[in-house]
């Protein structure tokens, strides 16, 4: 699949998912940053900057998650020396996933695989869930390994399954409806 340059809010992204993907972080009310630095060769599609530390987001047209698509990616993340949050998205939110990510809440929606170092050699990585934060009402995201702690407030949420799913569909259909006829 040819990947196909699109500029959105002024930035030319080297693809139209990756457009997609930053609209869609700006309706969570993310500050994204787009391919901000190079770490030993690698550059990240995007960092977003949150009080409990900044979160890797990379962006592939995957359309399921499978251990053997998310492991290579993993093991480059590693590899560039990262040592944060990183979370893996694919062409939409709610893909399939093999058995190796146990979809253990079916009501939940799936944004992608969030993964965090424990240690050097202590990666947990498992599907990332959206919810709203009844603190500071920012949408955000957790998965079954980490604390249930929103990125943008930095506190903690007892109710993360609060996960607004109407809201969440809508905003990705006005992302990609925003983002699909904005060629570079």
């Amino acid at each position: 699949m040819n990947a196909i340059p699109t500029t959105y809010k002024s930035i030319r992204f080297r693809s139209r998912l990756e457009a997609k993907w930053a609209r869609f972080f700006d309706a969570f009310a993310w500050k994204w940053l787009y391919e901000p630095l190079d770490l030993n060769g690698y550059i990240p599609d995007f960092i977003v900057p949150f009080t409990r530390g900044d979160l890797l987001i990379e962006v592939k047209p995957l359309t399921r998650f499978s251990r053997s698509a998310i492991e290579p990616i993993q093991a480059k993340i590693k590899q560039s020396g990262w040592t944060g949050r990183h979370l893996i998205v694919g062409c939409a939110p709610n893909l399939d996933s093999d058995d190796f990510y146990e979809k253990w809440w079916d009501e939940l929606e799936t944004l992608g695989i969030l993964a965090d170092y424990f240690g050097p050699d202590d990666l947990g990585s498992d599907q990332c869930h959206v919810f709203l934060c009844p603190h500071c009402s920012s949408l955000d995201c957790w998965s079954n390994d980490n604390y249930w702690q929103c990125h943008a407030c930095g506190r903690h949420v007892e109710k993360a399954w609060n996960h607004a799913a109407a809201q969440f569909t809508d905003l990705f259909a006005v992302a990609q409806n925003e983002t699909q006829w904005n060629p570079a």
